[in-house]
């Protein structure tokens, strides 16, 4: 099969009447099969862009099933403070009834805002916060948030810098729930200290 592309023009005589046509006629068939080659060639690159955001949709939704069923308390923050993520474990462990009474609000003023003793909690002073502008990673070993009913949690938490090209995006906070491995440690200084006074006095 040949290509061909063709076009007529008429002439006319001096007298302005008709006399005859010329037509051209040009074998376009390379540029065809060039052609019919390059659509080919974008259908399998589409088709081959669908299969992989298919897959990366897959995955992504599998890494929020793993994130929404870890035992760990995970949320996440942007630039503002705003947290954009969280998950049913941070929502439990602060007694929220569910992620969505978390989700857009400053996670500082919402659950961090105040120390042990109730005194203020500068955000300045926030090591989660800090990630942003010192671009360091951040691990608390006995540290004080506050679940929704304002009772004090002791926790122990990371907080982990989310990088987009060459700037912080976000930061990711996982914590855990120390306050009966605490109570343990109190009950275990205390029996000492009695142990130790029972031998004093014997």
């Amino acid at each position: 099969v040949r290509w061909l592309w063709d076009r007529s023009f008429p002439v006319f005589d001096s007298s302005g009447i008709h006399a005859y046509a010329v037509g051209l006629i040009e074998d376009i068939t390379d540029f065809k099969e060039v052609e019919a080659a390059l659509v080919e060639s974008r259908e399998q690159l589409e088709e081959r862009v669908r299969q992989r955001t298919a897959q990366v949709e897959e995955q992504a939704e599998l890494v929020k099933i793993l994130v929404q069923s870890a035992p760990a308390a995970l949320y996440v923050i942007n630039r503002e403070g705003e947290v954009t993520f969280c998950n049913r474990a941070t929502a439990e462990m602060l007694g929220y009834a569910g992620s969505d009474e978390i989700m857009g609000k400053n996670a500082h003023k919402l659950m961090h805002y105040a120390h042990a003793d109730g005194t203020p909690y500068p955000v300045t002073s926030c090591p989660i916060f800090s990630c942003f502008h010192d671009g360091m990673d951040q691990r608390v070993d006995d540290e004080v948030f506050w679940k929704k009913d304002g009772t004090a949690l002791q926790v122990e938490y990371q907080a982990r810098r989310i990088r987009r090209a060459d700037s912080i995006a976000g930061v990711v906070v996982s914590m855990v729930d120390i306050s009966d491995r605490r109570n343990h440690e109190i009950e275990l200084r205390h029996k000492q200290k009695l142990e130790a006074v029972g031998r004093l006095a014997a």
